[in-house]
């Protein structure tokens, strides 16, 4: 599986990227039917992000952008210091623009930084409230399958 960042493929050309159901908030839902959550409805820089029981807080609240950030809590999804590692952890930040910023959601569920080219993953298949996000290579395992719900 491959995936190529679009953003300079459309300055290229003068295009822009428009999606159905852009700018509205949903929840991101993935492993064991659990929700990514930002533990306590903290938004400080650096917050590690988790899976946790869909409960319709702000804290699950995402909307993907039209800049291709993923956004909650007025901060970003974001990987920790623009890793490409295996195992970087998966975060909130003050939204900058920066590649480590941009995610896709594939039809085949993953949610992909294509920077790294590597997958948001659920640490050690943890099934666990509070289980740590964290990207890695994309497997197809269930820890790392999302949909918008």
């Amino acid at each position: 599986m491959f995936f190529q960042p679009v953003n300079a493929t459309l300055a290229h050309f003068g295009l822009s990227l428009v999606t159905t159901g852009g700018g509205s908030t949903s929840r991101i839902i993935g492993y064991t039917g659990k929700c990514i959550d930002v533990p306590g409805a903290n938004s400080a820089d650096g917050q590690y992000l988790n899976i946790y029981d869909c409960n319709g807080t702000p804290a699950q609240d995402w909307t993907f952008a039209g800049d291709g950030t993923v956004r909650a809590l007025g901060k970003c999804m974001d990987v920790a210091w623009g890793s490409r590692d295996n195992g970087a952890v998966i975060q909130l930040a003050s939204c900058s623009g920066n590649p480590a910023q941009q995610f896709v959601l594939s039809g085949a569920g993953d949610l992909v930084n294509p920077q790294s080219n590597k997958c948001v993953d659920v640490k050690d298949w943890n099934t666990n409230n509070g289980a740590r996000l964290q990207q890695w290579d994309c497997g197809g395992g269930a820890n790392q399958k999302w949909r918008r719900g």
